[in-house]
């Protein structure tokens, strides 16, 4: 079961007790299962297990740290019957890899999650969809709570990327009263709690700095910049600079640290800008 898997399934790499290596050359073998676990959970985007669902969340208990970050986890039993997505439904993209498995398998998707089970939307699948930033989590429940019962959403979303996911979504005042509201824009205001804020990477930073510049240096007048305007950071989604700057190690450094590209381009090309 598990080597149909991962022959269907790009980029999968199949673990089995070294017992059974001997029959499958293709997959890892392993001595210890729980070590096994303990030492990989964060290094895969997501997990397949097949095994009973109680032995899985037994392991991986010390392991679930936040469902912004934590990987997806989906449970197959023995015989191929159902593939159940254990955790990380939305944003960790269980939901999605659980009826991917089930297509392979034939299996019976088990899906929990409760804007799945409703047939309604869920926003912070949208926004993963979308590659839209979402900076307090906190109201993804409040906003999930009003799609599920059918509560009048007020959202604020002038470039129009709710458009297609959600069609009403289309204000063009930023919410004011403390009722579940959508936020898209990379300008920072002051908002009600109960409106949760989606952050477009719309936004490129020119950098350029003194042969040597730190790091912290470049960062701090980056921050302070987009302070000054009224810009969330998030918004960002990638630097930019002359190619002369091609090993300037601070600039480099910050890339990394903010996950972004940058972007090199040569006097010539810079000088055609009128």
């Amino acid at each position: 079961l598990a080597g149909k898997i991962e022959q269907r399934l790009e980029k999968s790499v199949c673990h089995i007790p070294l017992r059974m290596k001997g029959r499958h050359d293709r997959c890892v073998g392993f001595e210890d299962f729980k070590a096994k676990v303990l030492s990989s959970f964060c290094h895969y985007k997501g997990h397949i297990f097949i095994m009973a669902a109680g032995i899985v969340v037994r392991i991986i208990a010390p392991l679930i740290k936040d469902k912004m970050a934590d990987p997806a986890v989906v449970v197959l039993d023995e015989k191929g019957n159902y593939c159940i997505s254990l955790i990380s439904g939305h944003l960790g993209g269980a939901n999605e890899l659980a009826r991917a498995i089930a297509r392979i398998v034939g299996a019976a998707p088990v899906i929990t999650t409760a804007t799945d089970a409703n047939d309604l939307p869920s926003i912070d699948l949208i926004a993963k969809e979308l590659d839209l930033a979402i900076e307090n989590r906190g109201a993804i429940k409040i906003v999930n709570m009003a799609f599920l019962d059918r509560e009048k959403i007020e959202a604020f979303d002038p470039y129009r990327l709710l458009k297609d996911s959600l069609p009403a979504a289309a204000g063009r005042q930023p919410p004011a009263s403390n009722q579940p509201a959508i936020y898209v824009s990379d300008e920072i205001r002051k908002l009600p709690p109960e409106c949760l804020v989606l952050r477009p990477r719309i936004l490129v930073a020119g950098i350029g700095c003194n042969r040597g510049a730190g790091k912290e240096e470049i960062r701090d007048f980056l921050y302070n910049v987009f302070q000054k305007h009224g810009l969330s950071v998030k918004s960002l989604c990638r630097l930019a600079t002359i190619d002369i700057k091609k090993d300037e190690a601070g600039l480099i450094e910050l890339a990394e640290e903010l996950g972004l590209p940058v972007m090199f381009y040569s006097s010539e090309e810079l000088k055609s800008v009128k």
